[in-house]
């Protein structure tokens, strides 16, 4: 597939108008007509407002239906998601701690109520 064809699909897809697209790029609903019939072609500078217009990102004008995940985003999701089950031991360790308890008997002492275990 092209990428006019992927324009037509996604702006199809989510029920947008020939209108919206052409007036985000500022012109004529025939002119946009004419682009997704393939008898004007499109500009570089035209897909970010097409982009826009559509609610998704450039790449993904290229890549659809598939979607474009760039690699580096992958492992630092993976490292995001690690990050909680490393801290879990930490935070086990700081509730067992004779400061843990320490601060507790603090704050019951000032606040004049015993808190639960």
């Amino acid at each position: 597939m092209n990428i006019v064809q992927n324009i037509k699909k996604i702006r199809t897809e989510k029920n947008i108008g020939q209108d919206v697209i052409a007036i985000a790029l500022g012109f004529d609903v025939s002119n946009w007509n004419r682009i997704e019939n393939g008898k004007q072609q499109l500009k570089v500078n035209q897909l970010e407002k097409i982009a826009q217009a559509l609610g998704v990102r450039v790449i993904d004008l290229f890549t659809y239906p598939a979607e474009y995940v760039d690699p580096k985003t992958l492992q630092d999701d993976e490292q995001r998601r690690s990050a909680p089950s490393r801290y879990k031991h930490v935070a086990s360790l700081l509730l067992t701690t004779p400061i843990y308890f320490w601060a507790r008997g603090l704050m019951n002492l000032f606040s004049g109520r015993i808190l639960p275990d």
